[in-house]
């Protein structure tokens, strides 16, 4: 059976997006771990902490937000309440 692939091009909603007054991109950043053991809490705060200095030393991005969740299973959305607050915000802007 041949399979069939469908490409989809880009899209110019990347301006969309762009902080008109500054012209930078705005980034969303989401962290999480799955237990809330110490050894992952400490990955959690590094998480946190490499992408606030990531997006903060771009010239080019602007931290839109930082979403987090601890201690909660990867296996469905649903209880991830800082992912789904990073995805109605994103649906916001």
């Amino acid at each position: 059976m041949e399979r069939k692939i469908t490409v989809i091009p880009a899209s110019p909603r990347n301006e969309a997006i762009r902080d008109r007054s500054t012209q930078k991109l705005r980034v969303a950043a989401y962290s999480r771990v799955s237990t809330d053991h110490e050894e992952q809490l400490d990955s959690f705060s590094n998480q946190v902490e490499y992408y606030t200095n990531y997006i903060y030393k771009r010239q080019d991005y602007v931290l839109a937000g930082m979403f987090t969740d601890e201690g909660i299973s990867g296996t469905g959305t649903k209880k991830r309440s800082g992912f789904m607050e990073m995805i109605r915000a994103c649906d916001r802007s």
